[in-house]
Formats: structure tokens, sequence, C-alpha cells
């Protein structure tokens, strides 16, 4: 009984979490350098039929459409803060969730490699497709957690202290509890790292 009440889930992590709160991240998912234009989030598709709950980061000489499947580590994605990576889903490349607090959490998609040292701890293989994996492996700030090529890298971040609010019928996002959760990411940058991201937004 004494382990079961030290043991601690959070919003994003089932099997185990540390800390609590949120905090300002010092690193960017990409290096400015490569970032053509952020669009915003909220958008509507025929994939997305409710508002997007992450931002589309374009990598320089992307389309915005079309994927680079030839260089897939042109690009470095970096962990934008400490943590742990709780989470992976692999398909023809990865949803990566990682753990900064019980109730605090970044989601990338579209990491097409991720790092040796993640693919080990994690038990992925390179090809395969439909494994999901939840691993607790520990990442620093400004860790390279893997690579993408020309083309999109979804990102956003997930404050379980932050309720959005006026939801219609909250009780459909059930089934994907962070989104009502999901905060404007620049919110969560100080200065001067805040304006330069926002000036790659194509939204004014």
């Amino acid at each position: 009984p004494s382990r079961r009440e030290e043991f601690k889930t959070g919003l994003l992590s089932p099997r185990g979490c540390k800390g609590t709160g949120s905090f300002k991240f010092g690193t960017s998912p990409l290096a400015l350098q490569d970032v053509e234009k952020i669009r915003p989030m909220g958008g509507l598709s025929s994939v997305h039929i409710t508002p997007t709950d992450h931002q589309y980061w374009d990598t320089m000489g992307s389309d915005g459409k079309s994927e680079d499947t030839t260089n897939l580590e042109r690009f470095k994605v970096y962990a934008p803060a400490n943590g742990f990576i709780v989470d992976i889903e692999q398909h023809t490349d990865y949803r990566v969730v990682i753990e900064h607090s019980c109730t605090f959490y970044t989601i990338f998609i579209h990491v097409d490699k991720l790092s040796d040292k993640i693919m080990a701890a994690a038990g992925l293989k390179d090809g395969e497709v439909g494994k999901h994996a939840w691993p607790r492996v520990p990442v620093k700030e400004g860790e390279v957690i893997g690579t993408i090529g020309i083309g999109k890298l979804d990102f956003s971040v997930i404050d379980g202290d932050v309720t959005l609010k006026n939801f219609v019928k909250p009780e459909s996002y059930e089934g994907e509890p962070w989104k009502i959760h999901t905060v404007d990411t620049f919110d969560y940058y100080e200065e001067p790292l805040r304006s330069r991201l926002i000036a790659k937004n194509v939204r004014t």
C-alpha cells in the first residue's frame, strides 16, 4: 500500500511521473534558421474535424504540402527542456510525448528519425510500423531527440493546470484528454526567443 501511495500518474504519463507545474522553455524544437514559417493552431481539414491542437513548423525549403523522404537527417529536433520521453508511436514516422512534469508536456509529431539512444531505450527498430512504446527516457534541454527532412514538424504544449473554456460539449474530447489543456506555445518562451518565434508565425 505504501508503494501505491507513492506512485503518481499524470495527464499523459499513466505509468508514473515526476513533479508538478509549468515553466518557460529554453530551446526551440527546431533551430530558428531551419524554420521557414509556423502555421498556427485551430485549423480544420478532412483529417482534422476538430480544431488542430498543434502548430505546423515548416522547415526551410518546404512548400507546406510535400515531404522529403530521402534526407531524413537534414534538420535536428531538440528537447525544449529537461524531461522524460514517456510515449512513442511508430508509424512511417514518430509521435513523441515528453513529460516535463506530471502536468506539463510537449508533443512532437512527424519526427522522421529518433536518436539511437531513444530507439534503444524504447526497444524500437527502424522500419517497423504500428508500434507503441511507453518508455521513460530522460532527455536534457537542447538534446537532439531526432531529425526530419524537408517538411513539417507538428508541435504542441500541454499544461494540465490550464483548462480551455467555452467548449459546447467538453465530453467530446474525453478520448483525447490533452486537447482541452492545449496552450499557446509562444507563452512558454522568454524574450527574446518568444518574439523571434512569433515573427515566424504566419498569422498576425
